[in-house]
């Protein structure tokens, strides 16, 4: 019997959630079942598709049809609005089936799994509204990652022309830097937090919470760029790559599996405080002046 040999890849980013894979899962074997038409059974009256005994598939996927395994399933059967019976003596990797009825007879084989969830109204919305949702949160990441690479490379750019002495400050006392961002974002929490209760405070809330993140955004600029100088220097080469070595490093801790979000909450509690050091110092600079 000649066996269908299929890939998928999938990007790790955009499977996090059971419902992403649900939906990626379904579209990737699209190509699987005129591959396997021509060589399993399939009954046009009863709407049904039927493994024999003598046959050995690597995957099915039907939707709308009930299935009869009696022979060997390799990888996966998955059935969406449609039955699933499994012979005495079939062999099937997993079984999924949305919408069904999954009937196994004694002797029957399924050596990883069994998933079955029903076709109600509610569960269907929770699905697609699942899915959604994840789309949802991988775009705004991608957007996110974007708009920050561009804003250090292009802030960078200019920190370097300017030749402040921001970037020794980046690295001097640490503790005190972090801390003074983590005292600083208790006041947007905590005027979000009154502001749930009292709506008349949202326009200030606001705008805190847009000060605070403007200064975030400085501080990662001058961050990323004292970060890019320590790898130009470290690989012998000019200051000029600087900007482009201190963005490319944010973006890659910020979006590590698992800790990327959290890398990047403390980034962004370090930046704040780092810019709280930096205006310390202009104004310092500025009243030495008069």
């Amino acid at each position: 019997m000649k066996r269908t040999v299929f890939h998928a890849t999938h990007h790790f980013r955009a499977v996090k959630l059971a419902l992403a894979l649900i939906s990626i899962f379904f579209v990737c074997l699209l190509p699987l079942r005129p591959a396997h038409a021509s060589s399993l059974n399939h009954n046009a009256n009863t709407n049904s598709l039927t493994v024999s005994p003598s046959q050995n598939v690597d995957a099915v996927l039907a939707i709308g049809h009930s299935v009869t395994i009696l022979g060997t399933v390799s990888n996966t059967v998955a059935v969406f609005m449609g039955n699933v019976t499994v012979g005495p003596h079939a062999q099937i990797g997993v079984i999924l089936d949305i919408g069904g009825v999954v009937h196994l007879a004694p002797g029957a084989v399924v050596s990883e799994g069994i998933f079955i969830i029903d076709s109600h109204r509610q569960t269907l919305a929770a699905l697609a509204f699942g899915g959604l949702m994840s789309l949802a949160v991988y775009g705004f990441r991608v957007v996110l990652a974007a708009f920050l690479f561009i804003w250090l490379l292009v802030t960078g750019f200019f920190i370097a022309r300017r030749r402040t002495p921001s970037t020794s400050l980046a690295f001097e006392r640490p503790l005190r830097i972090f801390f003074a961002g983590l005292t600083m974002t208790v006041i947007p929490l905590l005027f979000t937090a009154m502001t749930a209760h009292f709506l008349s405070l949202w326009p200030i809330t606001a705008i805190i919470v847009l000060l605070y993140l403007l200064s975030a955004l400085v501080g990662m600029s001058v961050r990323a760029g004292a970060i890019g100088r320590m790898i130009a220097k470290t690989l012998g080469e000019s200051d000029r790559r600087a900007p482009l070595y201190g963005a490319l490093a944010v973006l890659l801790l910020t979006n590590v599996p698992l800790i990327g979000l959290l890398i990047l909450l403390l980034f962004i509690v370090d930046s704040v405080g780092l810019f709280l050091f930096l205006l310390r110092m202009k104004t310092g600079s500025m009243r030495q002046e008069k």
